[in-house]
């Protein structure tokens, strides 16, 4: 994140970054670069779509586009300036980021970037929804309210 130039587009079900993450997001905003966030509408963990809630006005705030697909996304894959890319087992969450052993494959052929990421806007992007401030403002006061509790816990998960 911190050596990108251009873009960073990062696909990943579960998004409950810690400070290191969101100071590394922070920063390359700053330096203008544009961040897509690709994510699953609802996960298979209720917990962990409320924690990534408490996060997701920051990073709107931030200028960082945050794209909700209907069904379930699984792949956890990171491009940079459309050069690089990792696939992983990374979930961008606190367990995955400090306390898992996870792995990652490093792809830095330009045409298998390419085809990486014609598929993730064919399969993942074209079929999901870009979420704005506004009408994430409106979401219930109810999930709001669960959000706020899920905040003191956040960190471990």
């Amino acid at each position: 994140i911190r050596n990108a130039k251009n873009n960073i587009t990062l696909v990943a079900p579960y998004i409950v970054p810690d400070r290191r993450l969101m100071r590394a997001l922070r920063q390359a905003r700053r330096r203008k670069i544009i961040i897509d966030i690709l994510t699953s509408k609802e996960t298979d963990s209720s917990l962990a779509d409320r924690a990534r809630g408490t996060y997701i006005k920051h990073m709107l705030h931030l200028g960082i586009s945050i794209h909700m697909h209907p069904s379930m996304v699984h792949s956890k894959v990171a491009i940079f300036d459309d050069e690089t890319a990792y696939i992983s087992t990374m979930n961008l969450d606190n367990v995955s980021l400090r306390y898992n052993y996870e792995c990652a494959l490093l792809i830095d052929d330009k045409n298998c970037v390419n085809e990486l990421i014609h598929s993730i806007n064919k399969d993942i992007l074209d079929k999901s929804t870009k979420l704005h401030i506004k009408e994430w403002d409106k979401r219930s006061l109810w999930i709001q309210f669960l959000e706020l509790l899920v905040w003191p816990v956040r960190k471990f998960l």
